[in-house]
């Protein structure tokens, strides 16, 4: 089975080892284009001496002159393959070509203009025994380096991963670090608990308070009537004792009905505001907010996060 600590530090040892291919890969690209364009100007320089000196022992006739300043330039620079061609007459040599070529790889090859119908050729190696040589130094001392750095580097690495495996390892397996964090939970719950049911209290006072408003306009509606009533039932002289008495019962009935609304409306409103100023929403913010706030102290090197969401109308 494999163990993540040497899974990680596999991970990271390939990584490392990619990145350091690329950078010395990037290395020799730029310092092959830096060859190249060096090699390009030196022997530009070198074609354009030669093609001046020749061009002037040509207008002075020494045409033995001029051939020895090619010779010249074969055996003091690395141009090789030197040689006039006359573009006149499809391009025949005039003299030369000049120079073996020598060790290396790669070459590049240029014409410079000597005079009317003449040019002077040359080429040049790339990358020759010495750029060789000191491309070879040049990685040899890189990879050296990357394994002097990576062996002083590797202690610390692979610690600081098993420090993180470690840690990992705790989180799951230690018994105390679970129960304590499970009692935790379990007293938050019980804290979200008691909230809900705050929440439910004010839910059904409110209920309670729309109930007594209606009792109170229900009780205001019937007592309006009752004092007609009342005005009707000492007028009725025609009627028997007997049924006026039965009237003016039921009139104080219909009145104490009306009456006990309105005492029920009031008391519901006392009980109400007392619960309300016992129990006021910024008093329980600020007790959550210090909950919460001890809780992150305590937690704070554990991966749990503590969020305090209050929705608006509450």
């Amino acid at each position: 089975m494999l163990i993540f600590k040497d899974y990680l530090w596999a991970r990271i040892r390939d990584s490392i080892l990619l990145y350091w291919v690329v950078l010395v890969v990037i290395s020799i690209v730029i310092y092959a284009g830096m060859i190249a364009f060096t090699k390009n100007q030196q022997l530009s320089s070198s074609l354009r001496v030669a093609a001046y000196t020749v061009h002037e022992t040509m207008e002075a006739g020494e045409w033995t002159l001029a051939l020895g300043h090619l010779t010249k330039l074969e055996e003091n620079g690395p141009v090789f393959n030197i040689q006039l061609s006359d573009t006149r007459e499809n391009q025949a040599n005039l003299t030369g070509p000049f120079g073996e070529k020598p060790f290396g790889i790669g070459s590049i090859c240029r014409s410079q203009f000597v005079a009317d119908g003449i040019n002077l050729k040359g080429c040049m190696i790339l990358v020759g025994g010495g750029e060789a040589t000191t491309l070879l130094l040049f990685v040899m001392l890189a990879s050296g380096l990357f394994l002097i750095v990576f062996k002083a580097f590797r202690s610390k690495i692979y610690a600081f991963i098993e420090r993180i495996s470690n840690e990992l390892k705790s989180i799951g397996s230690d018994g105390n670090i679970k129960s304590g964090l499970n009692n935790e939970i379990a007293e938050i719950f019980s804290i979200r608990e008691y909230i809900l049911s705050l929440i439910n209290d004010a839910k059904e006072a409110s209920k309670s308070i729309a109930f007594s408003q209606l009792s109170a306009q229900v009780a205001h509606d019937v007592r309006s009537p009752l004092t007609a009533l009342d005005v009707v039932v000492k007028d009725i002289s025609d009627v028997p004792e007997e049924k006026r008495i039965m009237i003016r019962n039921a009139v104080n009935r219909i009145r104490d009905i009306a009456n006990n609304l309105l005492q029920h409306h009031r008391q519901a409103t006392v009980d109400v505001e007392n619960a309300a100023s016992s129990c006021v929403p910024s008093m329980i913010m600020g007790m959550l907010d210090s909950i919460i706030s001890e809780k992150r102290t305590q937690y704070r090197d554990n991966p749990i996060k503590f969020d305090l969401n209050v929705e608006d109308n509450i």
